[in-house]
């Protein structure tokens, strides 16, 4: 989470960090309710900000 955190702040806009990491931890909490692991959420918040996500490389330059 928090290099999500940290990616959105650096590669988008960084007042959007809080509130990223909010949406991603509902999005947990909510496939945990469903039956999904932990895991499985997580991997699933990760795919999803790596598709939105400009690259890392792209946020340095």
């Amino acid at each position: 989470m928090l290099k999500l955190s940290r990616q959105v702040a650096h590669g988008v806009e960084r007042k959007y960090a809080p509130l990223s990491t909010f949406v991603a931890g509902m999005h947990i909490a909510r496939r945990v309710a469903e039956g999904a692991t932990e895991d499985e959420a997580l991997a699933e918040v990760v795919r999803a900000a790596q598709a939105l996500l400009p690259p890392e490389d792209a946020a340095d330059a």
